[in-house]
C-alpha cells in the first residue's frame, strides 16, 4: 500500500517527485491547492462533528430511522476527507 499519492489531493495535478537530495514527498502541486485543500479539510472535519453529534441526539431521544442514512453521510464525507488528508484507503471487504 503505497502512503503517498503521486496526484494532488486537491486538483488532481501529478505532484513532482522529491529532488536527487532527497526530502519529503510533496503532498499539494501548489500552495493554493494546499490552502483550498486545508480549509476544506476543516470545514468537512466541523460537517462531521455536526453529523455525529446530530447521530448521537437521535439515538438517544428519536426514532432509529435516521440513522443508517446518517452512517452513510458519515461515511462519504469521511472517504473525502481522508482523501485530502492523504489517508491510505482501505479496501472493503
Amino acid at each position: 500500500m503505497n502512503l503517498h499519492s503521486k496526484d494532488c489531493p486537491k486538483c488532481g495535478t501529478p505532484l513532482e517527485p522529491p529532488g536527487d537530495s532527497g526530502g519529503r514527498p510533496r503532498r499539494w502541486c501548489s500552495p493554493g491547492c494546499q490552502r483550498s485543500g486545508e480549509a476544506e479539510m476543516r470545514r468537512i472535519n466541523s460537517l462531521l462533528k455536526h453529523l455525529e453529534l446530530n447521530k448521537s441526539r437521535l439515538q438517544c431521544h428519536g426514532p432509529a430511522l435516521g440513522i443508517e442514512r446518517i452512517d452513510e453521510v458519515i461515511a462519504e464525507w469521511q472517504r473525502k476527507y481522508d482523501q485530502l488528508a492523504g489517508v491510505a484507503v482501505r479496501k472493503e471487504k
